[in-house]
């Protein structure tokens, strides 16, 4: 076998060089190829690795889990005050615009922009949808007279629970209208 005339390691069979130094080994030195070995397959690098998007927690037993955020972010003060607005919107109805018309442009506008206000914002639009539909059967049982009870409890109602929606909002907490139909998940 043939040393390095530089630092006097034996040389490996193959390489044009010293393993341990470096240098060149002149071709009159240089040890043949024993073996006949294909070259390495040179692999491409692997893709830079990817941020993973946004997984909220799964929901609750019986619920539909909500989608996935890859982008967007917002202040948490900010996630708050629009998550109140979704609910407060619903107010418009007190100057003759359907309640559902507020929260559904709230939503609409702030959906993408973070999974607190698109929850908050699905179930006001929900709730404002079902108490319309509640509405008009309680209107059509006007003429049984049960219309005549049914309209001021559903008022009361609509009244207190989007208060109760609007304060849970402004403490980071999110509450889920009874007797609501789901009909955007």
């Amino acid at each position: 076998m043939a040393t390095c005339k530089n630092c006097k390691a034996e040389l490996t069979a193959g390489y044009d060089f010293c393993l341990a130094c470096g240098m060149p080994v002149p071709t009159d030195i240089a040890v043949p190829n024993l073996g006949e070995r294909p070259e390495p397959e040179v692999l491409p690098p692997p893709p830079p690795a990817e941020q993973p998007p946004f997984m909220p927690p799964p929901p609750p037993t019986g619920q539909d889990s909500p989608p996935v955020y890859v982008g967007g972010g917002m202040r948490a003060e900010d996630e708050r005050t629009w998550s109140m607005a979704a609910h407060l919107s619903a107010f418009v109805q007190l100057v003759g615009v359907p309640s559902v018309i507020g929260p559904l442009v709230v939503w609409l506008i702030k959906k993408d922009s973070s999974p607190m206000v698109d929850a908050h914002g699905k179930e006001a639009v929900n709730f404002n949808l079902s108490i319309m539909l509640y509405g008009v059967i309680s209107f059509l049982l006007l003429f049984v007279l049960i219309g005549f009870l049914l309209l001021p409890i559903i008022a009361i109602a609509w009244f207190v629970l989007v208060i109760v929606a609007t304060l849970k909002a402004a403490n980071n907490e999110f509450y889920r209208y009874p007797l609501t139909i789901r009909f955007i998940k």
